[in-house]
């Protein structure tokens, strides 16, 4: 068991936690920092190939990319400041696997932060990989890929021009890549109008 900073989980019970399936974890009000991690938590970045223990002393928000950290900055101070629990459903996949996971963020005692659990909905396999005459469709001027920041999945650069999943691309990263967001994701986490006249 991964032991809570300060007084988290007061009135929780720490060993009914730790037994949970659910990817689980605690953050304070404020900094976001991660206060507790279940087994599960960590036997999900094991399974797929985490460098580090990322977990209690870091910020939860490090972990989010940039183009998406705003967003859960917002419904993170939200449900703390109005006591409403947040639910949401996002993409998490591996070069393998399409995952989408179902995240549920509920309020601790005296507003000090957040449990949050994330609940795996749907798993199946990635269609089958990419001959290289079909991945060179994905690499611009200079071997350039362009990438979504949250999905991961990459742009053709002929047309027509879809964001694709190129489990190659997520398994091995190409040297040269810049990251943004998808139409797809733009528009899921910021709203149609973030698209713009000519997108919606």
């Amino acid at each position: 068991m991964t032991e809570p900073s300060s007084q988290l989980l007061v009135g929780l019970d720490l060993d009914e936690l730790d037994q949970l399936a659910t990817i689980t974890c605690a953050i304070r009000s404020g900094d976001y920092v991660v206060g507790y991690v279940n087994p599960a938590w960590h036997a999900f970045g094991r399974d797929n190939g985490a460098t580090r223990a990322w977990g209690p002393g870091d910020s939860v928000l490090a972990g989010i990319a940039d183009p998406l950290r705003a967003f859960y900055e917002d419904h993170f101070a939200t449900a703390i400041a109005t006591g409403t629990p947040w639910e949401h459903d996002y993409e998490c996949s591996s070069a393998e696997l399409y995952r989408l996971f179902h995240l549920r963020a509920v309020v601790l005692g005296d507003h000090a932060g957040l449990l949050i659990t994330h609940a795996l909905r749907v798993e199946h396999l990635h269609a089958a990989p990419l001959s290289p005459a079909e991945l060179a469709l994905y690499h611009g001027k200079a071997g350039l890929v362009s990438q979504c920041g949250h999905c991961r999945r990459v742009r053709r650069v002929a047309p027509p021009r879809t964001w694709d999943w190129v489990p190659e691309l997520v398994a091995h990263p190409a040297r040269a890549t810049t990251h943004g967001l998808c139409e797809s994701c733009l528009a899921y986490y910021f709203g149609p109008a973030a698209l713009g006249p000519s997108l919606q």
